[in-house]
């Protein structure tokens, strides 16, 4: 069987299914993008307890961090005025 050329009504009907796959895909990408916008807006809040724990965890390293940079400045002052400088011109 040769290849034979596509008649009038084949094109316009392969045309045609062309158009329908491309608004098809469209509809799926949108309908996709807007499924993964809703599944990020749903994800599940935490809980007043959990936030808690949170905020307690984040403000003790905080205050960790806190204490090693005043050791360290002091020591660092500290070794400026042993050596007789100062901290102004």
């Amino acid at each position: 069987m040769g290849l034979s050329t596509p008649k009038k009504g084949e094109l316009v009907r392969l045309s045609q299914m062309k158009s329908v796959i491309l608004r098809r895909r469209f509809w799926f990408a949108e309908r996709e993008h807007s499924l993964f916008l809703e599944c990020r807006l749903m994800q599940p809040r935490p809980t007043p307890r959990h936030e808690r724990l949170m905020l307690t965890v984040l403000g003790g390293r905080a205050e960790f961090e806190r204490e090693l940079i005043k050791s360290r400045t002091s020591e660092g002052r500290k070794r400026v005025r042993e050596r007789g400088q100062t901290f102004w011109p």
